[in-house]
């Protein structure tokens, strides 16, 4: 419909005049036309938002990506910081324990030095042929007086070795320490002892034999358990068994006067005695149990006459085993000094000397090396 401009009235939609009035319709619009332009308009799809919503997700990714760079940031420099602390400690523990370790290696080294002035000291005016060998046993070092790997005189010193022949023989199952042996007439030979003034037929357990053997220094007991486990051969084995040097040797039974007299005698070093009491000491001559046993019996000698004499065994354990023959001027000492978890082994040899002068040497000597070693 077309509405007139100068009556109103409403004509037909394809009229050029007003049916009413007349006038002409010239350069007019239709009305219709107009409503479908406003409905294509208004049905377009917006662009802004859609660009709006497309930036907002990119700054979005921008600011995560920049977030986690600055962590992975935050957290490299944090490790490497915590890094170079940690090798700073590290070095720093090193450089203690370098400390500890120079410290430690400056005050051995002083107390070695230490041992030997007092070997020297003390054993170098005393008349004889001497020699003497000092192992600590917590760091290994050691000291010496004169030739240490020089052949002596064993005396009663050899009993050590027997004893651990015979704990061997005991380990293996060739021999009981409850076997019993009845003493005979033949048996019985002089010097040290207390089997030679038993009674014929008398029944003694090898485990006591041994026990007087070196807590007694019998002869006759050496002697029967010497035989017991095979002779001198048994014995010998044993100390090659130990590894020690070909200077100690067991030639002769102890007392055995023709022997002697053919030149034929029990051989041994104060270094091979210094080794042995260390083997025993850390368990590595016969087995645990065994060596235990045989420190126990070191540990119940009755003649601390020599090394021992002037400590208090109250406060200082020893283990030792002494060797006497006054007819070679023979005075020997084998020891062990123990106290808290400090330890020593201090072995003196000494033939063709004065016996008075010898033991004096020797008491002086343990006493200043218990002190240097052990009181500090």
């Amino acid at each position: 419909m077309i509405k007139c401009q100068k009556c109103g009235h409403l004509n037909a939609a394809d009229s050029k005049f007003c049916e009413n009035c007349g006038a002409p319709f010239e350069n007019r619009q239709p009305q219709q036309s107009v409503k479908p332009i406003q409905q294509q308009s208004q049905s377009t799809p917006p662009h802004k938002p859609k660009k709006s919503n497309k930036s907002m997700i990119i700054w979005l990714i921008i600011i995560i990506l920049l977030v986690a760079a600055g962590g992975y940031d935050y957290m490299t420099h944090h490790r490497n910081e915590n890094s170079q602390t940690e090798q700073t400690k590290s070095i720093s523990d090193s450089n203690d324990k370098q400390s500890d370790d120079d410290s430690s290696q400056k005050h051995s080294s002083e107390t070695n030095s230490d041992v030997k002035s007092l070997l020297s000291n003390n054993l170098g005016g005393i008349k004889g042929d001497t020699s003497a060998f000092y192992y600590d046993l917590n760091n290994n070092d050691s000291a010496s007086y004169g030739d240490d790997e020089d052949p002596q005189r064993a005396a009663s010193d050899i009993k050590v070795y027997i004893m651990a022949a015979a704990y061997q023989k005991i380990d293996d199952g060739d021999m009981s320490l409850d076997g019993r042996y009845e003493l005979t007439s033949e048996d019985k030979v002089g010097g040290t002892g207390v089997v030679q003034n038993m009674q014929v037929g008398d029944s003694l357990t090898y485990r006591d034999l041994i026990d007087y053997m070196i807590t007694k220094s019998d002869n006759t007991a050496a002697n029967i358990i010497t035989k017991e486990i095979g002779g001198l051969d048994a014995v010998n084995d044993e100390i090659d068994e130990l590894d020690l040097s070909r200077n100690t040797k067991m030639e002769r039974m102890l007392m055995d006067q023709d022997a002697l007299s053919e030149g034929k005698d029990n051989m041994t070093t104060a270094h091979d005695l210094a080794m042995f009491m260390r083997k025993l000491y850390h368990h590595d001559v016969v087995s645990d149990k065994y060596d235990k046993q045989m420190l126990s019996i070191l540990s119940n000698t009755s003649n601390h006459s020599k090394l021992p004499a002037n400590i208090n065994t109250n406060v200082v354990d020893v283990y030792n085993k002494t060797g006497e023959y006054a007819q070679y001027g023979v005075e020997n000492d084998a020891a062990i000094f123990k106290r808290g978890n400090k330890a020593f082994v201090l072995v003196v040899m000494s033939q063709n000397g004065d016996s008075d002068e010898q033991k004096s040497a020797m008491g002086s000597l343990g006493k200043q090396v218990t002190q240097e070693v052990l009181d500090k």
